[in-house]
């Protein structure tokens, strides 16, 4: 089973300014609601190692690999669940350019496995905020200083 979900913000700065907070890891804590802490390089075939918050509270560890990697246009990366066919979840960053200085960000996350019909009206109601809230933060932090 697949189930997706897809937000999207526009944001007034410009590309450049948006993809330097995606990949500035270091800063996430600084203004990212969901995803709390990250480390690790960001090249194809390379791991992270992340911190992000349940939809329903708390936090978990988690960790991925970087699928893709296009400055100023994507950061996709990818985890699953130990046992192969439970869980895999696939994180998308698209960076939409619209004009100067105006762009329309797209985050959303594809699930597909054995889990995702059980644990679906959890990811599509409060997972849905949470993408939400953290596409607002980078917004406001990219218009900031843009």
């Amino acid at each position: 089973m697949q189930r997706e979900i897809n937000t999207q913000v526009d944001i007034q700065a410009s590309a450049q300014r948006v993809w330097q907070i995606l990949t500035d890891f270091k800063n996430y804590p600084a203004w990212n609601p969901f995803i709390t802490e990250i480390s690790g390089q960001i090249h194809v075939g390379e791991h992270i190692h992340f911190r992000f918050s349940l939809p329903a509270g708390g936090s978990l560890p988690a960790r991925a690999a970087i699928l893709n990697s296009v400055p100023e246009v994507e950061l996709r990366w990818a985890g699953a669940l130990p046992i192969p066919g439970l869980l895999r979840a696939e994180h998308y960053h698209v960076i939409e350019v619209l004009g100067a200085n105006r762009l329309r960000f797209h985050q959303g996350e594809i699930f597909t496995g054995l889990l995702v019909a059980p644990m679906w009206p959890i990811f599509a109601s409060r997972g849905v905020q949470l993408y939400e809230q953290s596409s607002q933060a980078l917004k406001r932090r990219a218009e900031a200083r843009s």
